[in-house]
């Protein structure tokens, strides 16, 4: 038997209509995906509509469980990942209709490239938490040590990115390729010069995703009843 940490659970302090909140403002995001796809004239910039699919799918498993467990961590990672997906697609989406079809003059579109470039890679990495803290939010003592860990090197990570593209499209002309990011000139450091350090985090961190897996693969086959079917 296992020793449940509770310092490991996440413990969000929002009530369930945050859930509701979250799943709105999903919805919202959605829909302008809708015409920003029809201006743009192409769905390149999103996937061919199979982020969008999924943005739809974690937001749709999302919901109720936020709602009804607002202590598990599940909830709102998924709630997360549906909303900063899709984020992601609408950024990507008005850099082209601004960038490639109306030559940078609508406002905000420096900020819809920021966004298109620096978020899609913390989503990336998040997914892994969606993977180790499946089904209940929880951890047992020896995957604290690792799961905190993985927390902090995500938020470098993600800072690093950010930092590196703020460098990069700072004072420059701006220009984008077909799904929205950024493809001008500019610094290959960034500010502070993080640019390495970014990338390294990114390809580090992945390395751990098989063990999430096989937790829930070990979970898997000493469990039964109930939790047995859910990680099935």
């Amino acid at each position: 038997m296992t020793t449940e940490v509770r310092g490991s659970r996440f413990r969000p302090a929002s009530p369930p209509a945050a859930a509701v909140a979250l799943g709105a403002l999903g919805l919202v995001l959605l829909a302008a995906w809708v015409p920003l796809t029809y201006l743009t004239h192409d769905l390149q910039a999103s996937r061919d509509g199979v982020a969008a699919a999924l943005a739809v799918a974690c937001g749709w498993l999302g919901v109720p469980v936020a709602r009804r467990q607002p202590r598990n961590a599940e909830g709102w990672l998924l709630l997360g990942l549906a909303a900063g997906v899709m984020v992601v697609l609408d950024s990507g989406l008005y850099a082209v209709l601004d960038y490639r079809l109306h030559h940078g003059r609508l406002p905000l579109g420096e900020i819809a490239v920021f966004l298109k470039d620096t978020l899609g890679v913390p989503l990336i990495l998040v997914f892994g938490l969606v993977i180790l803290l499946f089904p209940d939010g929880r951890v047992t003592r020896r995957w604290a040590w690792v799961l905190w860990p993985y927390v902090v090197l995500v938020a470098v990570t993600a800072a690093g990115f950010a930092a590196k593209e703020a460098g990069t499209i700072a004072g420059q002309p701006i220009q984008v390729d077909v799904t929205g990011g950024y493809a001008g000139q500019g610094s290959p450091s960034g500010v502070l010069g993080v640019a390495a350090f970014a990338t390294a985090g990114f390809f580090v961190i992945p390395l751990l995703w098989p063990a999430f897996v096989a937790r829930q693969v070990l979970s898997w086959r000493r469990s039964a009843g109930d939790c047995r079917q859910q990680l099935k």
